[in-house]
């Protein structure tokens, strides 16, 4: 008899198997039914405002907890506060000339606080700051922000630059969490204490959005003509929309997780950036105890957050480990990497594979020299070509034509590398405790291509009435690519919402993949 399942967990699984437009309904309905319940609960509207803030300055304080306490910014972006510092002093400047108020108070505290986390991020903790992946440049919101201020600022009767003041502050506001999410965007993986920040942020900016939209409701719109003419009252809206709605997208992840039980929240990566991680190959490093080693180190990680690839995984680990102590301070990419995996090896440890790294200490130093491979270096090139990577984009017209050629060498030469073969284990962990596995494994064995055979199965218990399916599978490596086996074969019914571990030999081989028909997308776990 199976176990009766959790309502939550009902309801969580039901939810993730709806299409895209179906999840954004929900969403919609979700925060309009949020907005009705404020409206009966909260009569003072103002007070949404003033939890706005307090909301703000507790997630301020989960950063100074966390500076505090892990001695690390890592994950943070520097360019991120100074944003919200700046449009804190121009509002707090806007408050004291325009209303005093219980929101300068408010504003007064934030601001001092967000100061002293610029302060710890720029001098005390400057190591462990994570300047290659905070590569947002705040020019491209603070100049269009000015311009639209002078074109579209309140009509009232205070003083001209008083008023493009207050306008700066508002649009400025709505943007300035961009650098943090593309610092996170970067990194692919959000450790608790900023997940913690950025949620704060979030709920933030919500309630700010709900202020504004009850007193627009309860006033009957005269609230719009008091605010001023124009396009100004609408910009006030559209500013707190656009602001809750950038938001909205981490905030979904954020409570995906929470209620998945990790600590560490992972977020979807891009199929061009796992590709070329699993193409990458191992790195070789010298004499580490020496200051050359170091020096060598500390230029390979100029550009890089790890060792390889773009998550903390077994090889971090292992240079980790052969530092044997911290390195000194001169060595900023170096005590920035290891503070890093100081900090992640105390929350939550690193369950990346890696690619391979080796530790040599009797090469010559002259030799020494820690470099990528041609395709991580190639991919770096791609990256700085095109910086901003579409997170769910398709396979290019290129890639397909290639590996097409490929297959048609391989059939025209007649040969068959032994050594081209690769033996994988695939687990296939279903949604829960309903789907037939005997079908799910008929359904996962029909997939038949040249290159590919099927080896044996199990059921293995994984808990709460499921079990997933191990099958084995060697496939010849020049005939078949796993990502395209994943990507076109195992993301159709009834394959098409499972959870993929790939062991095998090779780089690649123990990475988790998530991958399911609404979301053309997969990551790394």
């Amino acid at each position: 008899m199976r176990p009766p399942k959790r309502p939550i967990h009902a309801v969580s699984t039901w939810v993730r198997r709806q299409p895209p437009k179906v999840k954004a309904f929900l969403a919609v309905v979700s925060g309009m039914a949020a907005l009705v319940l404020l409206r009966v609960i909260v009569h003072d509207h103002d007070n949404l405002f003033v939890a706005a803030e307090a909301v703000h300055s507790i997630g301020i304080s989960v950063l100074i907890y966390k500076l505090m306490k892990e001695k690390t910014c890592a994950g943070l972006s520097l360019k991120s506060q100074e944003l919200t510092a700046m449009f804190l002093a121009v509002r707090l400047y806007c408050s004291f000339v325009m209303e005093y108020d219980i929101h300068t108070l408010l504003d007064l505290a934030t601001l001092a606080t967000t100061l002293w986390v610029i302060y710890m991020i720029r001098f005390k903790l400057k190591s462990s700051y994570m300047e290659d992946k905070d590569n947002f440049a705040i020019y491209y919101v603070v100049i269009p922000c000015a311009v639209l201020a002078l074109v579209i600022h309140p009509s009232t009767s205070h003083h001209f630059i008083n008023r493009i003041f207050w306008a700066f502050c508002v649009y400025l506001e709505a943007v300035s969490v961009l650098p943090q999410l593309r610092v996170m965007q970067n990194t692919k993986i959000v450790e608790p204490f900023t997940a913690h920040y950025v949620f704060a942020l979030g709920v933030a900016r919500f309630l700010s959005c709900a202020h504004w939209v009850l007193q627009v409701l309860d006033s009957r719109g005269h609230l719009l003509t008091a605010l001023g003419y124009g396009l100004w009252p609408s910009m006030v809206l559209i500013s707190e929309i656009v602001q809750t709605f950038i938001l909205a997208d981490f905030c979904y992840y954020y409570v995906k997780s929470v209620f998945g039980g990790q600590l560490v929240l992972r977020l979807p990566s891009g199929r061009r950036k796992n590709l070329i991680h699993s193409l990458a190959m191992g790195v070789t490093f010298y004499n580490l105890s020496s200051q050359s080693g170091l020096k060598k180190l500390d230029e390979y990680l100029l550009a890089r957050s790890y060792i390889t690839g773009y998550q903390a995984s077994k090889d971090d680990i292992i240079v980790h480990a052969a530092l044997s102590k911290p390195p000194p301070s001169e060595y900023v990419n170096v005590s920035r990497w290891y503070n890093h995996i100081e900090a992640l090896l105390r929350i939550s440890g690193v369950s990346g594979e890696g690619c391979g790294v080796t530790i040599e200490g009797s090469a010559p130093i002259t030799e020494a020299v820690a470099t990528p491979p041609a395709a991580d270096s190639k991919a770096s090139a791609g990256e700085d070509d095109d910086d901003d990577v579409d997170l769910f984009g398709e396979e290019t017209e290129e890639e397909k034509k290639a590996a097409e050629e490929r297959a048609a060498a391989v059939k025209a030469s007649g040969k068959k590398k032994e050594s081209g073969k690769s033996s994988i284990l695939l687990d296939v962990k279903p949604w829960d405790d309903e789907t037939d596995m005997q079908k799910l494994e008929e359904a996962v064995r029909s997939v038949q291509m040249e290159g590919l055979t099927w080896g044996a199965s199990k059921l293995v218990p994984v808990g709460y009435g499921i079990k997933k399916l191990q099958i084995m599978l060697t496939i010849v490596d020049d005939l078949v690519s796993v990502d395209s086996l994943i990507e076109e074969c195992l993301t159709v019914e009834p394959v098409n919402e499972i959870f993929v571990r790939l062991a095998g030999n090779g780089c690649g081989a123990g990475e988790e993949r998530f991958f399911s028909s609404e979301e053309d997308s997969f990551s790394y776990g």
